[in-house]
């Protein structure tokens, strides 16, 4: 959604449909145009990477960025391995807000504006966060909160992963900043990638 989400970005707070319900309060007539081209790159990425995958366990789907806990510690039972992470999103997920600390972020819950910290907190051995972002994503990052993100590393480019062999995937469809009108698209991507690994 680069070409069009830093117009509904501020009004995106919550994971359910009702947030659509103000954005086109507020932008009537809109049309949210999409990239389809960073679309397919992400199909023939995730194609390619789950066809991968040692078992089908270790491809996950939610709604929710912050269901990726329970799937690291629940289901890959990652709480004492070394790991890696690579974000693919216009947003770091590391805590947004004003004034904010590392100390008020694992006050909260977890959530999709901060699953970073607390994924660190239940599963401490993380050697490395890499987020790829958007050209027009929000690059800002309070230093208190990036000394607690080891090995942090950004960059817009996804071809980063070119040659990284993964062995764990998580999809998340994040309805409150994907429009309505794009959901199927993600569904459609679920389901291929569902077949792929035979879930």
């Amino acid at each position: 959604m680069s070409p069009s989400i830093v117009a509904y970005n501020e009004y995106a707070r919550g994971m359910g449909m009702n947030d659509w319900t103000v954005i086109m309060d507020q932008m009537p007539g809109v049309i949210f145009k999409g990239n389809h081209s960073q679309y397919m790159d992400l199909v023939i990425y995730l194609s390619n990477i789950v066809q991968n995958l040692k078992d089908p366990t270790r491809f996950r789907c939610a709604e929710d960025h912050g269901m990726i806990i329970p799937c690291m510690t629940k289901d890959w039972h990652l709480q004492n391995i070394p790991y890696r992470v690579w974000n693919i999103d216009h947003h770091h997920d590391c805590g947004y807000a004003k004034n904010l600390t590392y100390h008020n972020i694992m006050c909260q819950g977890s959530s999709c504006a901060n699953w970073v910290l607390h994924m660190q907190k239940e599963c401490p051995k993380l050697l490395q966060y890499t987020w790829i972002g958007n050209f027009n994503s929000d690059m800002g990052m309070p230093d208190e909160i990036r000394k607690h993100v080891p090995g942090y590393q950004m960059t817009t480019d996804i071809h980063i992963i070119d040659y990284i062999n993964f062995d764990y995937v998580f999809l998340c469809s994040s309805p409150g900043w994907t429009p309505p009108e794009y959901l199927p698209l993600f569904n459609a991507l679920r389901f291929s990638l569902e077949k792929l690994v035979n879930i």
